[in-house]
């Protein structure tokens, strides 16, 4: 595999689970415009920026972190393995 030129952009649209992207505003670690790219390319995703964070979010923003992954959780108990297809 050559790093370079390795990329998962097009896979990502053909995602079909709950999923929760988490970056804070301030991250120069993974800028947020990396999680706003993931967030659009996967369908029914949900963005979180976090802003007053840098890279740890959950360490700097616990709270509010733990609320929006709870509320995932719960949201994603009525998704169940036969709504998405595995076999890609």
């Amino acid at each position: 595999m050559d790093l370079k030129t390795y990329g998962i952009r097009e896979s990502l649209r053909t995602l079909n689970i709950p999923m929760l992207v988490q970056c804070g505003r301030h991250d120069v670690q993974c800028p947020a415009a990396f999680s706003e790219e993931i967030h659009a390319l996967v369908p029914g995703s949900r963005l979180v920026i976090f802003e007053e964070s840098n890279h740890l979010p959950f360490v700097e923003e616990k709270d509010a972190f733990l609320r929006t992954v709870e509320e995932l959780a719960v949201n994603a108990r009525s998704f169940t393995a036969r709504d998405a297809d595995l076999s890609k």
